[in-house]
């Protein structure tokens, strides 16, 4: 996004746009440009990476599955031996085979809700299918005796 800046303690412009975006670490940052066509190709630019980094580069889009899978290998290295058994069970048993093979950026709130539903059709109780939610898709969401 492009914003226009204000002129400078001289009364000259410092800069004419700036453009501000977040890294993928969730920081804000912003870089200025004297000029507007500079400032919307950089942005242009900017929305091309963050496609790339959604749907994978290429023919290969990053599915879901490789990206549990690095994940999990986070959480093992962190982790007690027991919770990263219960992270892979869930992963194994409820949650790759619905999405396992799908790019990340393709997964939509429908498809989540409709992975909910299907693991309620099939008799998991709702504080079961909250847990697994949760593990996978909110792993740093309080847990409701936490919050007021």
């Amino acid at each position: 996004m492009t914003i226009p800046l204000k002129h400078g303690p001289t009364g000259r412009p410092r800069c004419s746009y700036r453009v501000c975006w977040r890294d993928p670490g969730g920081r804000q940052c912003s870089r200025s440009f004297r000029d507007s066509g500079d400032a919307a190709a950089f942005d242009i630019q900017l929305a091309l990476d963050r496609d790339r980094l959604r749907y994978g580069a290429g023919d290969a889009p990053t599915t879901f599955g490789a990206v549990a899978a690095r994940w999990l290998a986070v959480k093992a290295a962190t982790k007690r031996e027991s919770t990263v058994i219960f992270y892979e069970s869930t992963l194994r048993n409820h949650v790759l085979p619905a999405f396992a093979h799908t790019p990340v950026g393709a997964i939509t709130r429908a498809d989540v809700q409709d992975w909910i539903n299907t693991l309620s059709t099939k008799g998991l109780a709702p504080n079961t299918i909250r847990q697994i939610y949760r593990t996978v898709f909110k792993p740093s969401s309080p847990s409701p005796s936490t919050t007021n």
